[in-house]
C-alpha cells in the first residue's frame, strides 16, 4: 500500500539563450499543476507492441482514439455478462469514456471505487471503465466486494502503452472519439461529468504522467514542457519535475559538440554542489562547502531524498550548454549562470574563496625512525586515498574539520589498519612509521561560500 503525496507542480522560471559573442536573456513561464497519488505498484515497461510486433505511440489530449485501439480484444474481470474479453469500440457510441487505472495495492483506487459505481448508476450515458496492470487480485477485489464494475486486465501493457501513467489513480477521458482529458481523481465529479456531456467542455486541469526521461534530453523538446528550436549554447531552469527520478550528470563536449551539465529534483545547496564538484569535487564536501545564508535551514530541508515528503517549492532541474572544452571552464560558466538566477531568486550567491580555518594537514615527516608499526595494517591505500576517506569520516562530524594533503605524496601506497582509529593520536600511530605526521592546524585554505548578497531574494 503506498502513501498519497504532496501537490507537484513543474513551473519553467527562466530561459536564457546565449550565443559566443552576445547575450539574450527572455522569460517564459509555464505551470503544470498535478496530484500525485499512489505510485503503481508494476514497473511498466518501455513503449512496445501488446505482442511486440509493432510500435505502439502513446495518446495525448487531442489526439483521435486509432482504430487499432477500438478494434483490440481486451481481457476482463467481474464482467456482469461474464465475458472474457470486451472491445473499446462496444462503447463508442457513449458520450463518454471514463476510464480508470486501478490497483489493489492503492488505497486512493480502493476508496474511489464506491465514487465510480455511483457514477455509474446515475450516468447511463457514460462508460465507467476500470484498467489494471493486475490479473487475479483485481478480480477476486471487484467479487468479494459486490462491485457491478469491471475491469480490464492489462497485463501485456496495451492500455498503459496508449495512455502511460506513474501515478495512481489515473482517469482517462474519451469523447467523440478523441482523448479530450487525463486526470486524478479530484476532477472526476459529477460538475465536469455534466460539462462535458451538456457543453462539450473537458476538465481543464490535466496531468501527463512523464514515465520515462533521459537527462540528457533537451528540457526544451520535452513535449510535457514546451517546444523551440534546438539550441546551441543554452541555461534552462525548471521547477520541480514530477516522476522523474533525482540525477546529475556532465559531459565534456568533443568534436564539435558543446559541453553538458544536467541534474533533475535537486535544491540549490545540491546543485551548486553539482556544479563547483564538476572541477573541484573536494568543494562539495560539508566540511569544504559553507553556508552563510539565512537560506540554510530552509534548503538544507529540500535534498533530493525528502522531496516526496516536503515542499517541491525549492526543488529544480538545470540544464546547461556550454562551449566549455574542460571541467574548469565548465563549472565556472555555469557558476555564473547559477548566481546570476540564484541571486534575483534568493538573494544567494557562490563562491570559492580563501580562508584561515583549523584542518587536519599530513606532511612529510621522514626524518623520524624511531616509531613502530603497531597493530595489524591489513590493506594499502594511496596517500590521497587515505586522506580522502578521513576528509569524508570528517564531514559528517559536528566538528566538521576538513583533512588536507601537504606531502608530495599522491599515490604511494600506505598501510592502514582494518579498524581505523578515531583520534589523531591513533591515525598518528600507523602514519609515523611510514614517514607522515597529522596535525591540527590553522591555515588559509581554499572553500567554497554560499551566501547572502545585498540585494536580490524575495521568493520566500
Amino acid at each position: 500500500m503506498r502513501t498519497i503525496s504532496n501537490l507537484a507542480s513543474a513551473l519553467l522560471d527562466k530561459v536564457v539563450h546565449r550565443s559566443q559573442f552576445s547575450l539574450t536573456s527572455g522569460l517564459l513561464m509555464l505551470v503544470f499543476s498535478f496530484h500525485m497519488f499512489s505510485l503503481s505498484a508494476q514497473t511498466p515497461r518501455k513503449d512496445s507492441g501488446a505482442d511486440g510486433s509493432s510500435e505502439i505511440k502513446r495518446l495525448f489530449i487531442g489526439d483521435r482514439v486509432p482504430d487499432e485501439l477500438w478494434n483490440l480484444m481486451l481481457p476482463v474481470a467481474n464482467h456482469p455478462e461474464g465475458k472474457q474479453y470486451v472491445q473499446l469500440k462496444d462503447f463508442k457510441e457513449r458520450k463518454l469514456i471514463l476510464i480508470d487505472c486501478w490497483a489493489t495495492t492503492c488505497k486512493s483506487c480502493l476508496e474511489g471505487l464506491p465514487w465510480i459505481q455511483q457514477l455509474q448508476h446515475e450516468y447511463p450515458d457514460v462508460a465507467f471503465l476500470l484498467s489494471t496492470l493486475e490479473k487475479d487480485r483485481a478480480n477476486w477485489y471487484l467479487k468479494d466486494n459486490s462491485y457491478m464494475l469491471f475491469s480490464f486486465i492489462d497485463t501485456k501493457h496495451t492500455l498503459f502503452t496508449y495512455f502511460p501513467y506513474a501515478w495512481i489513480p489515473y482517469y482517462i477521458w474519451i469523447s467523440e472519439g478523441k482523448v479530450v482529458a487525463t486526470t486524478q481523481a479530484t476532477e472526476v465529479t459529477k460538475e465536469n461529468i455534466d460539462k462535458i456531456l451538456n457543453e462539450g467542455i473537458a476538465p481543464a486541469r490535466v496531468r501527463q504522467d512523464r514515465v520515462s526521461f533521459n537527462i540528457q534530453d533537451n528540457f526544451l523538446e520535452d513535449r510535457l514542457i514546451f517546444r523551440t528550436p534546438e539550441l546551441q549554447r543554452s541555461f534552462t531552469i525548471t521547477g520541480y519535475l514530477k516522476d522523474v527520478l533525482a540525477q546529475t550528470r556532465y559531459r565534456i563536449g568533443r568534436e564539435g559538440e558543446p559541453s553538458f551539465f544536467a541534474t533533475i529534483n535537486a535544491g540549490p545547496i545540491d546543485i551548486f554542489k553539482s556544479a563547483i564538484g564538476i572541477a573541484r569535487p573536494d568543494l562539495r564536501k560539508n566540511n569544504w562547502f559553507l553556508l552563510e545564508t539565512k537560506w540554510r535551514d530552509k534548503l538544507l530541508k529540500v535534498s533530493s531524498e525528502l522531496y516526496y515528503a516536503d515542499s517541491t517549492a525549492h526543488i529544480y532541474g538545470v540544464q546547461f550548454y556550454s562551449a566549455a572544452r574542460d571541467k574548469i571552464s565548465l563549472s565556472k560558466d555555469l557558476l555564473h549562470e547559477l548566481n546570476n538566477y540564484f541571486g534575483q531568486k534568493y538573494g544567494l550567491e557562490g563562491q570559492i574563496e580563501e580562508r584561515v580555518r583549523k584542518a587536519y594537514v599530513v606532511r612529510d615527516n621522514r626524518t623520524s625512525t624511531s616509531h613502530m608499526l603497531s597493530g595489524k595494517l591489513v590493506k594499502k591505500l594511496p596517500l590521497y586515498q587515505l586522506i580522502d576517506q578521513l576528509d569524508y569520516r570528517s564531514e559528517s562530524d559536528d566538528n566538521g574539520i576538513p583533512w588536507i594533503n601537504r606531502t608530495d605524496d599522491f599515490t604511494r601506497a600506505v598501510k592502514v589498519p582494518d579498524q581505523w582509529p578515531d583520534n589523531l593520536d591513533g591515525i598518528n600511530a600507523f602514519l609515523l612509521p611510514q614517514g607522515y605526521k597529522a596535525a591540527l592546524e590553522t591555515i588559509p585554505m581554499e572553500v567554497f561560500v554560499l551566501r547572502d548578497i545585498e540585494e536580490g531574494g524575495s521568493n520566500e
